[in-house]
């Protein structure tokens, strides 16, 4: 019991000592004073779009699903979503969360390997929006990013990934990996290794539901572009929305390192790091990501309600 809570102590460790040290590099007064005179009505429009983004995100899932022969309620999908939100707050990053949605479609639809592979999917999914987004911004915005670290960092980012891509769609390596697995003789590890990859290897022939998939990934990811840009508005910010499409993809990404409780910590160090190389002062760098933590915050909270309720697992998955 011990070795597995050492695991959930050390990221709270790890966040807990990146907040304090955050707020002890600021003046608080000053980030009081920011948010005292923060507009409401430019919160609850970024508010508003953080639920239409959860909505759209659960209407790609549902698009996934397809291939698969799963057809699922978007209402059901939409309140898994918001009960994965309220679980990553507590897990490390949004992987925590993606494995509670594919746990509670699993549920549902009692296909557990179909269930993960099309999280999985999604995910992938939607790290190539992030970068495709912050490519193309990065062609027209870069005046904004001259004597940063930013390009370099974005660069790293982007070899990392599409490495890793190529290795996890290179069926015969990906078989090859999964074959040293063999020596593990108990719960047929390997079997249900192959049987995951022969499942997440099927949506390349999916083209057209791939291609829906990545645009509303596309759309999805704008969205939460725009929770923040509006954020900034409320606090008076003047950073032009390109530089936000540069940069919030990256800071998403970084968060994604399983080394805190829900990114907490990390975001915000992210936040401060990229935004204050454009001028931003480390209080309202710092506090931007304290209100979309905040905002996410409320989310999760609705999807803890929606989960004591449990009424969406009364909505039945058909599957052929």
């Amino acid at each position: 019991m011990k070795k597995r809570l050492l695991p959930a102590i050390l990221r709270l460790v790890v966040s807990g000592s990146l907040i304090a040290y955050l707020l002890t590099s600021v003046n608080l007064s000053e980030l009081g004073d920011a948010l005292q005179s923060a507009s409401l009505w430019y919160l609850l429009i970024a508010l508003l779009l953080a639920f239409l983004q959860l909505v759209i995100t659960a209407y790609r899932w549902q698009i996934m699903l397809a291939p698969k022969e799963m057809r699922a309620p978007l209402l059901s999908l939409t309140a898994i979503y918001f009960v994965g939100r309220f679980f990553s707050m507590f897990l490390p990053t949004v992987i925590g969360g993606d494995i509670v949605r594919g746990y509670e479609l699993s549920r549902l639809s009692h296909r557990v390997v179909d269930s993960a592979t099309t999280v999985v999917m999604e995910r992938i999914l939607g790290f190539i929006a992030v970068f495709l987004i912050c490519w193309i911004s990065l062609i027209f915005g870069y005046q904004y990013l001259e004597g940063t670290n930013i390009p370099a960092i974005i660069g790293g980012l982007s070899f990392g990934f599409v490495l890793l891509l190529a290795i996890t769609f290179n069926a015969r390596l990906m078989i090859k990996i999964i074959s040293l697995s063999r020596f593990i003789k108990q719960w047929n590890v390997e079997g249900r290794l192959r049987q995951a990859y022969r499942s997440l290897h099927a949506f390349t022939v999916s083209r057209g539901v791939l291609a829906k998939g990545l645009l509303l990934s596309l759309v999805h990811q704008l969205v939460g572009i725009a929770v923040v840009f509006f954020i900034s508005q409320a606090l008076g910010l003047d950073v032009p929305f390109v530089f936000f499409l540069i940069a919030i993809p990256m800071i998403w990404i970084i968060m994604m390192i399983p080394v805190s409780i829900a990114g907490l910590g990390v975001r915000e160090g992210a936040f401060v790091l990229f935004f204050t190389q454009y001028g931003v002062s480390d209080e309202n760098a710092l506090l931007l990501s304290l209100l979309l933590f905040a905002l996410t915050l409320i989310t999760a909270l609705i999807g803890g309600l929606i989960y004591a309720w449990g009424g969406y697992r009364k909505r039945a998955i058909s599957t052929d």
